[in-house]
């Protein structure tokens, strides 16, 4: 894992004491515990991830038809079985290192550089199985990311407040999933292996760690929670102002919520999110998360979805089905002020399936409801 210049750190108990918060080594204390917390917890979970790699490769050495490949898999595996405590303890020190770095470089004002924001001159320099395996990484970050949507999105805002930063973008979150699934691969990197077995690891780590990260997020969460950081989270929604000359009351939808606002309405509304909101799998036990922010996002594409005349066109007309009146239900929790309701519902809802035949779509569908 590339060590950072020690020039260019900016310490994190500098930091604290650069701040203008009341009790500065409380905050510090606080980021040090979460970075306590999230390490205890994936060196917990990493066990069963060695486990089921021993298997595996068991399973591929007998599957071979080739001695040399099957010499090849229980080579790894006998890698694997030595060089297993050195890998739980470099995947506990790199993702500690990786939180600390994280915090350093917000201190600092700088940013994380994705691999979407990568050049294509850059890519073509990468070894094609770097590249493969990095691509995997990508993969299950964004995975990880979106089924942790609402629990990232909380601790985002409650790291941004400890920091004293106006906001945390997603990749620039110490405990995002990238910092767990690189300390993970470059763990691994001591194990000499071709491309097929680094990505079975990936894999692996994916299903017994990745799945359940959302724990672990939850439990973050919590404790913030209960040290009174951001107890509960308020949302601000950013929309764009009307177009001049156009009516006042254009892109709301009539009764609804003000605070759910279709783009082109009015200017910027902050809405509270209650602690404890439901949003999704392990989304309740997240006190203060802002339960409303994906929720809105989903409604909101899926209105759009149903009043895109355009598209009305190219498909012609097809029967309302179940998607569409659960849009118009959920529309109606909003505007009697039930968001809560409406983020536990419009937790499964696939947007793909909002469409409707007419360009009168929201008309018929009430009736059909």
């Amino acid at each position: 894992m590339k060590r950072s210049d020690p020039s260019n750190v900016v310490r994190l108990d500098e930091h604290m004491n650069g701040q203008g918060l009341t009790d500065r080594s409380r905050s510090e204390a606080i980021l040090r515990h979460c970075r306590e917390l999230a390490s205890s917890w994936l060196i917990g979970a990493l066990p069963s991830v060695m486990d089921n790699l021993d298997d595996a490769l068991f399973d591929l050495a007998n599957r071979s038809a080739d001695n040399q490949n099957r010499g090849v898999y229980f080579e790894t595996m006998r890698q694997v079985r030595v060089k297993r405590a050195g890998i739980e303890t470099e995947f506990r020190e790199f993702f500690k290192q990786s939180v600390r770095e994280t915090i350093e470089r917000i201190a600092r004002g700088g940013h994380t550089t994705s691999l979407a924001d990568a050049s294509s001159a850059d890519l073509g320099l990468v070894d094609e199985d770097a590249y493969e395996e990095t691509l995997a990484v990508t993969n299950m970050v964004q995975k990880i990311r979106a089924s942790c949507l609402q629990s990232l999105y909380a601790i985002e805002r409650r790291i941004a407040e400890l920091l004293t930063v106006d906001e945390l973008k997603p990749e620039d979150n110490p405990f995002g999933p990238e910092a767990m699934c690189n300390a993970f691969k470059d763990a691994c990197a001591q194990i000499d292996a071709d491309v097929e077995v680094r990505l079975i690891m990936l894999k692996l780590f994916d299903r017994h760690v990745g799945a359940e990260a959302e724990s672990l997020y939850c439990d973050i969460n919590d404790y913030l929670v209960s040290q009174g950081v951001l107890p509960e989270i308020r949302h601000h929604v950013k929309i764009q102002p009307r177009a001049p000359g156009s009516d006042a009351g254009a892109g709301e939808v009539p009764g609804s919520d003000p605070a759910i606002a279709v783009p082109g309405a009015a200017p910027t509304t902050t809405a509270p999110v209650q602690p404890g909101a439901a949003g999704g799998a392990g989304a309740a036990a997240t006190p203060g998360a802002a339960y409303g922010t994906p929720a809105s996002g989903v409604l909101l594409d899926a209105l759009r979805q149903i009043m895109d005349v355009s598209f009305v066109n190219r498909v012609a007309a097809q029967p309302i089905g179940q998607p569409q009146r659960r849009v118009i239900n959920e529309l109606t929790h909003l505007q009697h002020g039930d968001s809560q309701s409406v983020c536990e519902e419009l937790a499964s809802l696939d947007v793909s399936g909002v469409h409707t035949g007419t360009v009168n779509a929201l008309r018929d569908l009430k009736q059909a409801s």
